[in-house]
């Protein structure tokens, strides 16, 4: 029980410990279309964490939100363009075709 305690203190990063490297950590991650779910585990942290840097840190928190927004509005408009061009269906699949030996 103790191991897993001290496991918890070293996984979990307080404000104490906060860097602006987590800023642009979790903004990369964002942008790739991680939710705050999966940050938690990419950051190594608790939600609780997480939690607070959102609460005591503007910046952490516009550059997430902003870089969840910007990965929403990629996957709409590559969506959008897929749904109006019927040529994008063909030419994907020439650009996966691959020859087998």
């Amino acid at each position: 029980m103790t191991e897993k305690r001290e496991e918890n203190k070293r996984r979990d990063k307080s404000l104490a410990n906060y860097t602006p490297g987590y800023v642009w950590q979790a903004a990369d991650y964002c942008l790739i279309g991680a939710i705050s779910k999966t940050l938690i585990n990419l950051l190594g942290m608790f939600s609780t964490t997480i939690k607070k840097y959102t609460q005591n840190n503007t910046h952490f928190q516009e550059s997430v939100r902003n870089r969840k927004s910007l990965a929403d509005i990629k996957v709409a408009e590559r969506l959008f363009r897929r749904a109006i061009d019927p040529s994008y269906h063909q030419r994907f699949s020439e650009i996966v075709k691959v020859k087998i030996i």
